[in-house]
């Protein structure tokens, strides 16, 4: 089985290209979304529900940590049974002269070996100029190979050295950082499209230069390919678009051609704003600071018998990057109760865990109030997984507004009934401030309730604490109904437009 892994950020004019023609020639395809800021997700998301065998993860810290990402996507598909694996940017292209010599390339590859593999600069002959890049038909190649090949590596090589890639995917590293030395393979080269328009050009130099700063300072010569460009932008200048190198005009191959995108045509054209980047970096120092005080963050998990479901949530929050936590689960069901002591157990080597079983309702959740120690407190539904940056921002900004009881994400305009009494966000707007009892009088009068779940919340122990951790929502199995009106009467609470909590698996992390 051969995997295909690439960490992505901002590729929305690419990435669908990227990712229906390299599925021509892997089984499946890992890609790890680094906080993209354009549609690069949404169009991740839209070719996954077309069934197409993707998995999407994410990475929400900033900095280049592509080497680590990169490896352990590696690690992961080897133990899902990949035989090859393929490190790839979403500019680069599987490609041979012809399908006669891709299958004859392909088929020489043994999972014992580690390949290096050419790549070459390449332009589209024609498009790309709508800001939707599709690699097919005629494209010039440079003549010439980059210096550093890129790799493709067999899982017995993998095992038997335990290698690592470093950052660029242009080296497999061995313990000590030595570089293994790779085979080279003929017929096979990646077409690298890294000028598309200037649009993305200009989106490039900005992402990667600002990142860079992040984590080494504007004073480093890490990625220093981005710093003149980026000193061009802040003069004023357009983005520099590199000369063209000698080159020669290929065909990609009928057969292997995918379709043309779908759904990068659909969004709207978006050049990357500089105030976005700003916005995020400064969020970012606001994180940090709330990262040094060091509050702690209860993880309240409901346990009802079904293993499957709380595994995925528990993993979901250990793989957060808030690091102050503390794991309280609790049950009034016998169901399964066995094989959760022995989950709990393993994990217990490394986590602060407290489990909490009680047939009564009422001494079950007295020991649960008496149990959390945290500032903060995070509910967890069986099946619901978070994002990795979720405790980190939503607790940052609840830290900062002392007033209010609690924060709601993955707040829309749908969330009640469109009345003066309810909450409505208005276009732009990705914060506003809510008063419960209102939200309940038009929420009730139609009998709905809000449609996120507790785990959309972060809330102030106070407000769990004055409420009883809402008790009465479990007296009779759960209902979201019952915990919802416990919790909004006499609160105040912010809503965050922005989506902080997935169902069933629909995200997974890399941290």
């Amino acid at each position: 089985m051969r995997i295909a892994i690439s960490m992505v950020r901002n590729e929305e004019d690419a990435i669908e290209s990227f990712v229906r023609h390299t599925l021509q020639l892997v089984d499946e395809i890992y890609i790890t979304d680094h906080r993209s800021m354009d549609g690069t997700r949404e169009i991740l998301e839209a070719l996954r529900s077309e069934g197409l065998p993707i998995r999407i993860f994410s990475y929400q810290r900033e900095g280049h940590a592509q080497a680590k990402v990169m490896t352990d996507m590696m690690r992961r598909a080897f133990a899902a049974g990949a035989d090859l694996v393929f490190p790839l940017d979403a500019d680069e292209f599987l490609c041979a002269p012809s399908v006669a010599e891709l299958v004859e390339a392909l088929q020489a590859l043994s999972s014992e070996g580690v390949y290096a593999m050419p790549y070459y600069d390449s332009r589209l002959e024609a498009g790309g100029e709508d800001g939707v890049f599709f690699f097919g038909g005629t494209f010039w190649r440079a003549h010439e190979a980059e210096p550093l090949p890129k790799l493709i590596i067999g899982r017995q090589a993998f095992e038997a050295t335990g290698l690592t890639l470093a950052q660029g995917n242009h080296h497999a590293l061995l313990g000590g950082g030595r570089a293994l030395e790779p085979l080279p393979v003929q017929g096979l080269f990646l077409a690298h499209f890294p000028w598309r328009s200037e649009a993305q050009a200009q989106r490039k130099i900005l992402v990667g230069w600002l990142s860079n700063v992040a984590q080494f300072t504007r004073y480093t010569n890490v990625a220093h390919q981005w710093g003149a460009p980026y000193q061009a932008l802040k003069r004023g200048e357009c983005a520099p678009m590199p000369e063209a190198r000698a080159s020669q005009l290929l065909h990609v191959p009928a057969e292997i051609t995918a379709k043309p995108p779908r759904y990068s045509g659909l969004l709207e054209r978006s050049s990357l704003n500089p105030c976005s980047l700003a916005e995020e970096f400064a969020s970012e120092l606001a994180e940090e600071r709330f990262l040094q005080q060091r509050r702690k963050i209860s993880l309240l998990f409901p346990f009802f018998g079904d293993l499957e479901s709380f595994q995925l949530s528990f993993q979901s929050a250990i793989s957060t990057d808030y690091p102050e936590k503390e794991y309280i689960v609790f049950s009034s069901s016998q169901g399964n109760i066995e094989d959760l002591e022995a989950y709990l157990q393993e994990e217990s080597e490394e986590l602060d865990i407290a489990l909490i079983l009680d047939d009564d309702i009422d001494a079950l959740f007295d020991e649960l109030a008496h149990s959390v120690t945290g500032d903060f407190v995070q509910w967890i539904m069986p099946g619901s997984s978070l994002r990795p940056d979720k405790l980190r921002a939503m607790g940052a900004s609840l830290f900062q507004q002392e007033t209010l009881d609690f924060l709601l994400a993955d707040a829309a305009t749908d969330m009640t009934r469109p009345d003066e009494a309810a909450l409505v966000f208005q276009p732009g707007e990705l914060y506003q401030t809510g008063e419960g009892d209102m939200i309940l009088a038009a929420l009730e009068g139609e009998g709905k309730t809000l449609p996120q779940g507790p785990e959309a919340a972060l809330f102030r122990h106070s407000t769990l604490a004055a409420r009883g951790f809402i008790r009465e929502a479990f007296r009779h199995g759960f209902a979201k109904r019952r915990f919802w009106q416990a919790a909004l009467t006499g609160a105040l609470f912010g809503a965050i437009h922005e989506r902080f909590s997935y169902y069933a698996a629909a995200s997974d992390t890399i941290d």
